[in-house]
């Protein structure tokens, strides 16, 4: 095992590219609970860039970088510092809702996949909450700012529901907040309602038939929504293919399958290869720079077999990579250590 300091890029090279995928998480998000996602699209023959942007692991934790409705800005970032053009992004669960949010307004976005659906966060988040007239009366507090009601009801109702209370603990951390009414004043702002008109992209939205954070009526409300799409595709997941769950824990390869067979129909193109990151381009200087958003931990895996001729690698990891490429293919990368290195197995 080999720890290099660098800016967190890890480099996985396999054979030739079909296009490239960028993948990301929601609400309680790491990145290396997707390896077995990023690494199964790279086998299919995809580059695959995965990420954790604000509120979501390492970002959170040590940059302290709370959440944003504004995803755009760190999928932009991350496509600059890549030089891409021409991308599919994957939303995984909340970031089903963050991948709609980010194509309304990134055009070298080409192809989105909701992974699964979610229009409305806040509705997901009274799933848990019974009865469905104390969700009313959640609404009619909210409504009138009846913040010191909504915290005592929010902090009774967790009592009750471990879901409720994992829900509301986690909203106020990922979002930065102190009281459960600000958590839900904020999860109220996480929906598509505003920006679907704007997705002109083919898109692919997943949803479980018995999926217990997200109603089944999403997957409908978004198809609707999608207006000027350029195609839609919906596909329900069901109890008989052990897939109907929450993004399809049950049958991951069946899901992961489908996304990768959707894209080669759309007809995804590499349009530029993947190699080192390059320094932040201006759209990235204007939203932020590329570590402040996606932070170091950004795990890339590569289709080809190596850099392209005559590229310089840009950081030590991406040297340790191309040194790499020449013997075997990186297998797996762990989590930064508090030095901000990364481990790497061989």
């Amino acid at each position: 095992m080999r720890r290099l300091s660098a800016a967190g890029v890890a480099f996985f090279v396999r054979c030739a590219p079909a296009g490239t995928m960028v993948v990301f998480g929601g609400f309680d998000s790491y990145i290396e609970e997707f390896f077995p996602i990023l690494a199964s699209l790279r086998n299919r023959g995809w580059n695959v860039i995965g990420f954790e942007g604000p509120g979501q692991g390492s970002v959170l934790e040590e940059q302290r970088a709370p959440l944003t409705r504004d995803w755009h800005r760190p999928v932009a970032a991350v496509l600059d510092a890549f030089r891409l053009d021409d991308v599919t992004l994957v939303g995984i669960s909340l970031g089903g809702c963050l991948a709609i949010r980010a194509a309304a307004f990134e055009p070298r976005v080409r192809r989105v996949v909701a992974f699964d659906v979610l229009s409305d966060f806040f509705e997901c988040m009274m799933m848990s909450v019974r009865p469905a007239r104390a969700v009313h009366a959640l609404r009619g507090l909210m409504s009138i700012g009846a913040d010191s009601l909504i915290d005592s009801a929010m902090r009774g109702a967790a009592r009750r529901s471990p879901v409720t209370d994992w829900g509301i603990s986690q909203a106020m951390r990922v979002f930065g907040c102190e009281r459960p009414s600000q958590a839900l004043r904020i999860a109220q702002s996480y929906h598509t309602a505003d920006v679907s008109a704007r997705v002109r992209q083919d898109v692919l939205l997943f949803a479980g038939a018995k999926d217990h954070y997200v109603p089944l009526t999403q997957l409908w409300d978004q198809a609707r929504a999608l207006t000027a799409a350029r195609s839609i595709t919906a596909r329900v997941f069901t109890a008989e293919e052990q897939a109907h769950a929450h993004c399809q824990v049950g049958n991951l390869p069946l899901a992961i399958g489908t996304i990768s067979d959707w894209a080669n129909k759309i007809g995804a193109k590499l349009r530029r290869p993947l190699w080192a990151p390059s320094r932040c381009g201006p759209r990235s200087r204007q939203y932020g720079s590329y570590r402040r958003y996606c932070g170091p931990n950004v795990v890339t895996i590569r289709s080809g077999s190596g850099p392209p001729a005559g590229a310089e690698p840009t950081s030590i990891f991406a040297r340790a990579a191309a040194r790499a490429s020449s013997r075997t293919s990186i297998s797996k990368v762990f989590r930064r250590s508090s030095r901000s290195s990364l481990a790497t197995s061989q």
